[in-house]
């Protein structure tokens, strides 16, 4: 076991001999918890206090798609920002270093997109399959052809919110520790503090935090698969949009409004994840699970073939 695992989180990997030329590469003590917490902090305190304001007037008053909107393009963006200056100005090094690498980019970005979309449907796939989805009817939704167009605002606005989680937990926190300790912990470390980040979220069940940290380690493998973290980025945004905006179910306990189709979960909650959304249900684990042994094995036979 022990060599499997060092087998899958080489500290050679390529992903973190991109830090070779940084000044420095911020402690375990601050990279574990308190900059991540720090750099949430800060994006989500100037958005609710200074640019909200600004764009709103009063943002009580403003619909709650349109301050859903604003989060997606403006808190993670900002927090994105936030993640460049300390890389740029505390670990000086270029931002790209972080995963953001030229070579495939585009090949490996949509294939992380499309992984995403096809795993999604697989999860509703099954669901229906158990006869736990139906077709809901909510009068305050925008539903459909006329949802168009704040579909494809979402989808924008959700390419950013991925990029921004990944940016963060992947692309800084694990790159970070996995260079200056092991991998193997890094993984841990960030995949712990993306599950505890989503504790506050509605309906959040045992199996919903489970996910969450299967997902931050099936990204963590991702990541150490193509040295790079577009198709991570790609997958979390295609994960998120077309859960919400396609299918119109609960992502992470939010409810969507405006989507192409209005399914409901209904029955068995360990099939269904209650209110969480199908991200809290045992289909999701059992997703997750196949996917997380398919790309070790990817990186293991790779491994094997040096």
């Amino acid at each position: 076991m022990k060599e499997t695992i060092l087998a899958l989180f080489n500290p050679q990997n390529e992903f973190f001999q991109l830090t070779n030329d940084s000044k420095r590469i911020t402690h375990i003590a601050l990279s574990s918890f308190i900059m991540p917490v720090l750099f949430v902090f800060i994006a989500a305190a100037l958005t609710q206090f200074v640019f909200a304001p600004l764009y709103f007037g009063d943002p009580t008053q403003a619909s709650h798609t349109a301050r859903e909107l604003f989060g997606l393009f403006v808190m993670f963006g900002t927090s994105v920002v936030a993640i460049f200056l300390w890389v740029r100005f505390f670990e000086g090094r270029p931002f790209y270093t972080i995963g953001f690498t030229k070579t495939g980019a585009l090949k490996k970005y949509l294939f992380g997109f499309a992984t995403g979309l096809l795993m999604n449907s697989a999860v509703v796939g099954i669901m229906a399959l158990f006869g736990c989805i139906e077709i809901g009817v909510d009068s305050s939704a925008t539903i459909g052809i006329g949802a168009i167009g704040g579909v494809t605002i979402f989808f924008f606005g959700f390419l950013i919110q991925g990029a921004s989680e990944e940016i963060l937990a992947r692309g800084w926190m694990f790159q970070v520790i996995g260079a200056r300790y092991q991998p193997w912990i890094g993984v841990l470390i960030t995949s712990v503090f993306f599950a505890l980040l989503h504790l506050g979220n509605s309906g959040i069940n045992p199996f919903a935090v489970l996910n969450l940290f299967l997902f931050a380690t099936l990204m963590c493998l991702y990541v150490m698969k193509d040295g790079n973290i577009w198709a991570a980025c790609a997958w979390h945004s295609s994960w998120n949009w077309v859960m919400g905006n396609v299918f119109g179910l609960s992502v992470s306990g939010t409810g969507e409004k405006v989507s192409l189709f209005n399914l409901n979960t209904t029955g068995n909650e360990l099939i269904t994840g209650g209110g969480f959304g199908p991200e809290g249900s045992l289909v999701t684990s059992i997703v997750l699970l196949v996917a997380i042994v398919l790309v070790g094995m990817v990186i293991l036979k790779r491994k094997r073939s040096y």
